[in-house]
């Protein structure tokens, strides 16, 4: 069977800082009385552009067999956020560069819908060229775009809770996250809102912490994760955008041959703008998924 264990090794008091984190957690919410509602756990997964496989199809005894995309590099972060009580967050989507005109156009399919979901589309402006991971820019904005909006909202639909009432982010100790700018930038901007963090290298150990009403001798050590994207979310998020993306390319194949090319003559766009167009379309797909039934009844479980 294929390995399936991350290669990175857990600290040998894993199991120690795991249980101090659950209970951090729990003395939080306890101590400012905060709603599961107001509980954010967060993660960002990364998707290319174009996926690839190393097979294809070919004569029996070929020799030299091309893939499309086989070295595809060219990809985008997305940041996944949730509650407990099953609320899906929209969306932030960074890519690469440092400007607006390296972002999805407002031409794109269903960008309309993106926005009235809420979704945020940033650029990195990292310091590593081509870098489309989150910066303390993206991160940023996300707070601003997506998170303070969505604390006012709750806030606004809940006459128990004040313009003060604090709400938890959860998050990876990535080093934008535990960076000094963007923990100063919470403290000072966002006092309401407290940062709780993944033990550094224990992302996979641990069912959700987030599920504070089951006791702790109900934990199997060692059998589930403590970021509850990771696994929970992300591959079944994963999933729906490259089955969007194959769709995309299959409509892409059959608009060519009715356009009488044979199937030597068709080819599929490695134009960066137009995939990246493309992409919205998808994101759109899996963030309806997520925040239907189906979906709500996912985030629950995790």
């Amino acid at each position: 069977q294929k390995g399936t264990r991350t290669a990175a090794k857990l600290p040998a008091n894993s199991e120690e800082k795991c249980e101090e984190a659950f209970f951090r957690l729990v003395y939080v919410m306890k101590w400012h009385d905060v709603p599961p509602k107001l509980v954010i756990g967060f993660d960002q997964i990364g998707n290319y552009v174009l996926p690839s496989s190393g097979t294809t199809f070919a004569e029996r005894g070929s020799r030299q067999v091309d893939i499309v995309a086989k070295d595809e590099k060219r990809a985008y972060t997305l940041l996944v956020a949730s509650t407990p009580e099953g609320t899906f967050l929209p969306f932030q989507q960074v890519w690469a560069g440092a400007s607006v005109q390296l972002l999805p156009s407002v031409s794109a399919q269903r960008m309309a819908e993106a926005h009235s979901h809420g979704f945020d589309f940033a650029f990195a402006k990292s310091n590593k060229r081509g870098s489309h991971f989150s910066t303390l820019k993206t991160m940023k904005e996300w707070i601003e775009h997506i998170i303070e909006p969505y604390r006012r909202n709750v806030i606004e639909a809940d006459p128990d809770l004040d313009d003060n009432q604090v709400l938890i982010i959860y998050l990876d100790c990535y080093p934008v996250h535990t960076g000094e700018e963007f923990r100063s930038y919470i403290f000072n901007e966002f006092p309401h809102i407290i940062l709780c963090f993944v033990p550094a290298g224990c992302k996979f150990l641990f069912p959700s912490p987030l599920s504070l009403c089951v006791s702790m001798s109900e934990f199997p050590l060692g059998t589930g994760i403590f970021q509850p994207a990771d696994v929970g979310l992300n591959c079944v998020i994963k999933h729906h955008l490259k089955q969007h993306q194959t769709e995309y390319l299959v409509k892409s194949h059959q608009q060519q041959i009715k356009d009488s090319l044979t199937t030597a003559q068709v080819k599929f766009t490695t134009s960066l703008p137009v995939l990246r167009d493309a992409s919205v379309s998808g994101i759109v797909s899996v963030y309806e998924f997520m925040t239907g039934p189906f979906g709500r009844e996912l985030v629950q479980k995790v």
